[in-house]
C-alpha cells in the first residue's frame, strides 16, 4: 500500500525513510508500525496510545483492530 502511495503521488521520497504520528487509539497504531515494518517506518511520534489493552476499553482495540 505504501509503495503504491508513492508511485501514484511521485514527490512522495520514502528513500529516506517514512515517519508516522498518532494520538489515542492511532498511537497503538504507530508503535504497531514501528514494531512490526521497521524495515519501511524510521521514525514514530505516539502520543497516549493505549499500549496495554487490559487497563481501559480492552473491547474497544479488539473490536476495531483485530
Amino acid at each position: 500500500m505504501a509503495q503504491g502511495g508513492s508511485k501514484k503521488y511521485p514527490w512522495y521520497d520514502i528513500s529516506h525513510g517514512v515517519g508516522i504520528f498518532g494520538t489515542s487509539a492511532s498511537g497503538q497504531d504507530t508503535l504497531s508500525a514501528l514494531l512490526f515494518t521497521p524495515n519501511f517506518y524510521t521514525v514514530g511520534m505516539a502520543n497516549n496510545g493505549c499500549y496495554d489493552n487490559r487497563m481501559e476499553k480492552m473491547w474497544w482495540n479488539e473490536l476495531w483492530m483485530g
